[in-house]
């Protein structure tokens, strides 16, 4: 028993001095706190790994700013995951940032570009903003088959005064449709124009939904 009660403690040791502050450091890495990042990896050096990582994980701690009504869906062969979503900023310059996850589903490459994204909040719509929200992610990449999940984000600059509690956000992410608008034909995946007609096939968009 006294073997097993060392054992216990030298794994509790090392999960609570090395393994934790190494993980609230690349959490604080991933959501853009690059000093509390850091700060968390050197108390691991100095022998106070457990203080450092609990000095990071509680001051990057953002809370949800919406809550996705589906977590998880598939468009065009691509798997999303919606991990969180936070709010930053203040004034003119607030952000609504949805943090995701991607991965290929499919068989054949996947290019992924939440620019190309949309967020429509009553009758306004509103275009990803290209400031950096000081995240360690990704708003476009190529997805091969079979690769692990890419963590990816897209952020909208919206007037706080329209994020009221109970608002409803409609993410409208770019989908393939096979159906042409001129003469109804169904076409293959992927096409571009029409097999029967010749018309250029409009993408569509798929929808999830936010609510604040």
């Amino acid at each position: 028993m006294d073997n097993l009660g060392c054992i216990v403690g030298a794994l509790l040791y090392v999960l609570a001095s090395f393994v934790f502050p190494a993980w609230a450091g690349w959490r604080a890495s991933q959501r853009g706190f690059q000093g509390w990042a850091l700060i968390a990896w050197l108390s691991i050096f100095i022998g106070a790994g457990a203080i450092g990582g609990l000095l990071a994980l509680l001051n990057t701690a953002e809370p949800q700013a919406a809550k996705a009504k589906q977590q998880e869906f598939d468009v065009d062969g691509v798997h999303y995951r919606i991990e969180s979503v936070v709010s930053r900023g203040e004034g003119q310059n607030k952000y609504l940032i949805v943090l995701f996850g991607a991965s290929n589903a499919s068989t054949s490459p996947q290019q992924i570009d939440s620019s190309r994204w949309r967020a429509r909040i009553g009758a306004s719509e509103f275009l990803p903003t290209r400031a950096n929200l000081g995240f360690s992610r990704a708003d476009h990449t190529t997805l091969n088959p079979g690769l692990s999940e890419s963590q990816m984000i897209v952020g909208f600059n919206v007037p706080p005064d329209i994020l009221q509690k109970g608002t409803t956000v409609r993410l409208l992410i770019p989908q393939n449709t096979n159906t042409c608008p001129s003469c109804g034909t169904e076409n293959r995946p992927q096409s571009k124009f029409c097999a029967r007609c010749g018309s250029a096939l409009r993408p569509g968009y798929a929808s999830i939904d936010l609510v604040v």
